[in-house]
């Protein structure tokens, strides 16, 4: 299990302004969830699993070709990481 740091958030980060799907994708679970903030109703659209993900995240970087995530904020808790942009 990797542990959850600044720096491994930072990376993830990094992945996402690259617009680096694959390396997205490896820091995360097989049994991953990304909620995206677009999409119906109050929570937006949820995608569950590696494969439903990139699509996610594929139809973001597809939609918002200079998307960006700057001066992110993170928090962390035992195993569990959150970073806010």
């Amino acid at each position: 299990m990797t542990q959850i740091t600044p720096a491994f958030l930072d990376a993830f980060g990094d992945a996402w302004n690259r617009h680096d799907t694959d390396a997205i994708l490896a820091a995360m679970t097989d049994d991953c969830l990304f909620q995206n903030s677009g999409g119906r109703g109050p929570r937006g659209r949820c995608y569950v699993g590696k494969a439903e993900v990139r699509k996610g995240i594929e139809k973001i970087f597809s939609s918002l070709e200079n998307v960006r995530w700057n001066n992110p904020k993170h928090f962390i808790a035992g195993d569990r990481g959150v970073t806010e942009w």
